[in-house]
């Protein structure tokens, strides 16, 4: 299928269209920009790096086992930053550097810490363990920025190493007690098992198969691993457990005492070994007094200028407010949903407009005062103001589409008057046209194949039925008797008194829809239709067909393949130009022949809004007769 896309000549158009909207967006982003300079401060900033290396908890220390920090645990370097910007490490550097003294009022120093805690940042730089610090001044202290960045980092790294001899000392503390108690108990168990030894005699036969108990019990738990229950040693194994366990139950109580006895003084002795070496690590790491943080990069002595880049900023906005507007254009231009120019229609679908049908409701409201002779009916359909005002604007308008359809006298065509949606007035085109051209003398037939929605039956005031469906399933059969002509119109119901005093009405013919079908695409598209077609050629100088609306219904699609031109009728404000774009390329995938677009029902605002026209709305209307000549002329018509 076609598709069609907007080049840069469209773009241009688009632009130069809704100029207004991108000039207002660089203004508006100027300005703000401009606003947004005049209260920014001149500041000094200053940034130290840091690098936090990674350290042990309370636990890793005990266990001398290190735990890393990562994402989804515990954000240590966040939790760092929060440190770096703490009250009391603020606090200790504005000491450092004599900005609070032992004089300072508590208030005042309160005062001062809080304003240096808006002007100090950190931030981590990304996958590495480095902190940024960043001190911001007033621009009358270039040298105080620098310094406090710097003086920042030393008393965090004082800090840091402070909280890491307070861990180890606590972390030797704990040992130490933990490992006096454990002294106590090992000494215990000791000399429990020496008075044991005193009073009783055993001889160690029960140790040993305890041991060896252990020893089978760590085979069986190692072999469980890779073999199964069944598995002929671990049967073995299970074996010799079970008969190991039978022994000990079976020795007296002595030996059972002396293998409790014994156990303790191993475990006790083994935990007051495991004690004794991580107390001498705790005294070491205690001693060594090395901190974590590491001060990579300091600061310069005075920093550098922040938010004097005002003509950078100025050329940003300026730029941003181009970026903006440019999507404001084309936004609107989506939203859009009409089309306000013929050049708009004829640049966007890529199709000629064969005629602009101008509104004519102030010509419809003023009926019996231009005609009182004519006794008109209270309502009629406004295609027949070609009849009873043939130098209004509303006739020219249709003789400028047959001429632009190029249809003369002893000339064969068919055409096809469609919509993209309902309502836009194909009916009221197809009438009209129809009228226009039995005027100028053609045999013209306008045949209604909108078969679900019928309506040019009412216009002329004849019955629907019987009509095109009829005629397709008897073959043909009776046509002349189903074409209505102007013996019809005198008979049916169209209104007028004096049906004779429209002009064209006597070489034109209508086939209405007939009955109601719901399988009108089958009928439209079968070989019947096509054969209708070539014998009402043979009949007729020009076919019009009405069809429902091509976007929405598949019947326009059929038919326009069998139709030598397709005149798409088109109401500015009602449908969407991309709905247009759209039908165009729906009828135009099937092999349709469109001709071209007529708008329909435009209104003098909305006319023609464009400088390659602009005599056209006023002269327009003024071109025709005068008021006396208008009174001469209707004396003769009528």
């Amino acid at each position: 299928m076609p598709s069609y896309e907007l080049n840069f000549r469209d773009y241009i158009r688009i632009l130069q269209k809704r100029y207004w909207v991108l000039l207002v967006s660089i203004v508006a982003t100027s300005l703000l920009v401009i606003i947004y300079n005049s209260f920014q401060v001149v500041r000094h900033s200053a940034t130290v790096t840091v690098r936090i290396e990674e350290r042990k908890t309370f636990v890793g220390a005990i266990l001398n086992q290190p735990v890393y920090y990562r994402s989804g645990t515990t954000d240590y370097i966040a939790s760092e930053i929060r440190i770096i910007k703490s009250r009391p490490v603020i606090e200790q550097t504005a000491r450092v550097l004599g900005l609070i003294t032992q004089s300072t009022p508590k208030e005042e120093g309160s005062h001062i810490v809080n304003e240096t805690l808006e002007c100090v940042s950190a931030e981590p730089v990304k996958d590495t363990d480095l902190v940024k610090i960043t001190v911001t001044m007033d621009k009358q202290k270039p040298e105080l920025s620098a310094q406090f960045a710097n003086a920042l980092a030393k008393v965090y790294q004082n800090e840091n190493l402070a909280q890491k001899n307070r861990e180890a000392r606590t972390s030797r503390e704990f040992i130490e007690k933990q490992l006096s108690q454990v002294e106590v108990k090992l000494k215990a168990s000791e000399d429990a098992l020496k008075t044991f030894k005193e009073k009783e005699t055993a001889s160690g036969i029960g140790v040993a198969l305890s041991q060896k108990l252990g020893d089978l019990q760590t085979q069986l738990s190692q072999l469980l691993t890779r073999a199964t229950e069944k598995h002929p040693d671990v049967l073995r194994l299970q074996e010799q457990i079970v008969n190991i366990e039978q022994q000990l139950k079976t020795l007296p109580t002595g030996e059972l005492e002396y293998i409790r006895l014994n156990r303790d003084v191993d475990v006790n002795d083994k935990l007051y070994r495991m004690l004794r070496d991580r107390a001498e690590e705790a005294r070491i790491a205690e001693a060594e007094k090395v901190s974590d943080v590491t001060i990579v990069n300091p600061a310069g002595e005075r920093g550098y200028l922040v938010g004097a880049n005002k003509v950078r900023s100025l050329a940003m906005g300026f730029a941003m407010g181009f970026i903006i507007g440019f999507i404001l254009i084309l936004i609107i231009e989506n939203l859009d949903t009409s089309i306000g120019t013929i050049e708009d229609v004829e640049n966007f679908i890529k199709l000629p407009v064969l005629g602009v049908i101008p509104s004519i409701k102030r010509e419809k409201d003023k009926k019996n005062e231009a005609h009182p002779k004519l006794q008109l009916p209270d309502k009629y359909d406004i295609s027949f103001t070609i009849c009873l005002e043939s130098s209004s604007p509303f006739a020219e308008a249709f003789r400028i589409l047959r001429t632009n359809l190029k249809i003369e006298k002893h000339t064969k065509k068919t055409l096809l008057v469609t919509s993209t949606g309902p309502r836009e007035g194909k009916t009221t085109v197809l009438c009209g046209l129809g009228l226009v051209l039995a005027q100028m003398g053609l045999n013209t037939l306008l045949i209604d194949t909108d078969l679900r929605r019928p309506s040019v039956s009412k216009v002329f005031g004849v019955e629907r039925e019987p009509g095109l469906n009829e005629l397709l399933i008897s073959g043909g059969k009776d046509m002349e008797k189903i074409i209505k002509n102007f013996t019809d119109f005198l008979m049916g119901n169209l209104g007028f008194e004096q049906v004779t005093q429209l002009p064209g009405l006597e070489s034109l013919s209508l086939l209405t829809s007939g009955a109601l079908t719901n399988n009108s695409s089958e009928l439209l598209s079968s070989e019947g239709m096509l054969s209708l077609i070539n014998n009402l050629r043979e009949k007729f100088d020009v076919l019009i067909f009405d069809s429902p609306p091509a976007l929405s219904l598949t019947d326009a699609s059929i038919l326009a393949k069998k139709i030598e031109g397709v005149i798409i009728v088109y109401e500015v404000g009602r449908t969407s130009r991309d709905a247009l774009l759209r039908t165009k390329i729906q009828l135009e995938s099937v092999g349709a022949k469109i001709l071209g677009v007529v708008l329909n029902h435009t209104r003098p605002q909305t006319e023609f809004q464009t400088s390659y026209y602009p005599y056209y709305k006023s002269y327009k209307y003024r071109y025709y007769y005068s008021d006396e000549e208008k009174k001469d002329v209707k004396k003769l018509n009528i």
